[in-house]
């Protein structure tokens, strides 16, 4: 039998905790252990999972003594897990029944990691209702002036969830929101501490060890994209761990370790600041459609762009075939 422990994490806000704990009891029928890391949040908060947890078997609460990114969380995790499996599951996502028995197969078929079908309710950005936020991925290279950017290209993007194919195919990233690693290929890796780029990290470590990643439309979640409103002790999270300082950092990191930059660096500096001005309207009760056009107004006003190849998509190549199974710089 595969063993397999679920961890549960604030990536950027603390509220669904309780509801993300529900969801994952609810719908997973196979035995786990599961990991609620404390990384600061509000004491009565933690009171209420302390009572949530208290009958369930091989539960536990990790305190981390504050704010800290989740990398640091867990790069500390990664090498005292014990199971055949790490399932990371944040506290802004719903696992839906049947989101288990997927990832186990891939995982027993040799995968890495599997990403599974990841959904997003309309929040920041005006859409359908329920949308694909990831289902594949590929890492891409273009030239600008003599020199190479990589581009995320996420397939089926915002695509309505009917449309996705029903197939188990390659990806080379995965979201957070909710991810399934084999645990012993995890603990042959590093962990370089970024609040973004990390999910290409660690999938361009594992292709450079000749390890298969898929992404599996059979386990399906959905995340909250900012729906909800969050509370004075979220946003004070969220601020954290997406400061413009760590962003940088992250970027810098990632080309020392990898020699590429960003194509899109810029435009994820503009993505943070639009998330910022769509959670403050939303703070102050401002209705999702109009929060999202004071902050496109915002983002018009205050942030600049810079995408200088017309068709950068098409002007790229594939970053696996062209340049194999690179090793980082540590």
């Amino acid at each position: 039998m595969t063993t397999i422990t679920i961890v549960i994490t604030p990536r950027e806000r603390y509220y669904g905790v309780i509801e993300c704990i529900d969801a994952v009891c609810n719908n997973t029928d196979e035995p786990f252990d599961l990991i609620i890391t404390d990384i600061g949040y509000p004491k009565a908060l933690i009171k209420q999972v302390e009572q949530q947890i208290k009958n369930i078997p091989n539960a536990k609460i990790i305190d981390y003594g504050g704010m800290v990114t989740p990398m640091k969380v867990f790069e500390h995790l990664v090498p005292i897990i014990k199971t055949d499996m790490l399932v990371w599951v944040e506290t802004d996502t719903t696992v839906l029944p049947g989101w288990m028995p997927p990832l186990i197969q891939s995982i027993n078929d040799g995968a890495s990691f599997v990403s599974p079908l990841t959904l997003e309710k309309e929040g920041v950005d005006q859409g359908a209702k329920i949308r694909n936020h990831l289902y594949t991925c590929k890492i891409l290279v273009v030239e600008y002036e003599g020199v190479d950017y990589l581009i995320e290209a996420k397939e089926y993007r915002r695509e309505l969830p009917e449309n996705i194919p029903a197939e188990i195919r390659p990806t080379e990233t995965f979201e957070w929101h909710t991810v399934a690693f084999k645990t012993e290929d995890l603990q042959e890796i590093d962990f370089p501490d970024m609040v973004m780029r990390q999910q290409i990290d660690i999938p361009m470590q594992l292709r450079a060890q000749g390890k298969t990643m898929v992404a599996n439309p059979f386990s399906t979640v959905i995340f909250d994209n900012l729906c909800t409103r969050l509370t004075i002790r979220d946003m004070q999270y969220f601020f954290f761990v997406w400061s413009h300082k760590l962003n940088e950092k992250s970027h810098r990191e990632f080309e020392k370790r990898w020699g590429y930059n960003f194509y899109s660096e810029q435009s994820i500096y503009n993505w943070v600041f639009r998330r910022k001005a769509f959670l403050i309207c939303r703070f102050f009760f401002i209705p999702i459609p109009l929060a999202n056009k004071i902050t496109g107004l915002c983002k018009r006003i205050f942030c600049k762009d810079w995408d200088p190849l017309k068709d950068p998509i098409g002007d790229s190549r594939q970053l696996s075939q062209e340049i194999g199974n690179p090793e980082p710089n540590r």
